[in-house]
């Protein structure tokens, strides 16, 4: 993960109840940085799970001087762009806000990771370049049931995090399958209708 909350190198090839540390030990980006991946005087951070090396800090177990605790301090401040990054991974993707069924297979849930961290990385690199939202957009929004996003600041970092997606889907249960069914049939009715609209 970079400054900018982007992931620079992701491995999925183990279960969760694999050791942080076991699982950097075999891994690509261990022998990469072996081999020299970082610039000189550049270091990566880790938390407690992982050991101090050339190419990785981590922080004081037991701070005894001053300087050890301030080091902690900033240390700390900077690996919060971390756990930023994953709770803007989880915001923009509620499929990865509860478990994935075990019936899509551990190839396509694999690739599926794969493919929303690399779009989490577009949106940071473009999000300067996104054309703002227009009335012709609210009405294709409105004709296809689609929800305004509004945005909201957060963690100074002013991401724009769609609060009216958020818990979406939680109370599917209680809508009645037939009337799934007509919602649907029903969408599905007017994106007949609008498709001229695309095609121009």
């Amino acid at each position: 993960m970079d400054d900018k909350g982007r992931f620079i190198d992701i491995d999925i090839s183990h279960p969760g109840a694999s050791s942080d540390y076991l699982v950097f030990a075999v891994s690509n980006l261990k022998r990469r940085l072996e081999q020299g991946l970082l610039a000189s005087g550049k270091v990566i951070f880790g938390d407690n799970a992982y050991i101090n090396t050339q190419f990785m800090v981590t922080p004081f177990k037991n701070p005894t001087v001053l300087l050890q605790d301030n080091y902690n301090f900033y240390y700390s401040k900077l690996r919060i762009t971390v756990e930023c990054a994953f709770g803007m991974l989880v915001h923009r993707w509620s499929i990865l806000r509860r478990p994935l069924p075990a019936a899509m297979g551990i190839h396509k849930i694999t690739a599926m990771t794969v493919c929303l961290c690399k779009l989490h990385n577009f949106l940071i690199n473009q999000k300067e370049n996104i054309p703002p939202w227009t009335d012709r957009d609210a009405v294709h929004g409105m004709i296809r049931g689609s929800i305004p996003m509004e945005g909201q600041q957060e963690h100074n970092n002013e991401a724009d995090v769609p609060q009216q997606l958020l818990h979406g889907g939680e109370h599917f249960e209680f809508v009645s399958r037939g009337a799934l069914r007509r919602t649907r049939y029903a969408t599905a009715q007017m994106n007949n209708l609008c498709s001229f609209d695309i095609v121009q």
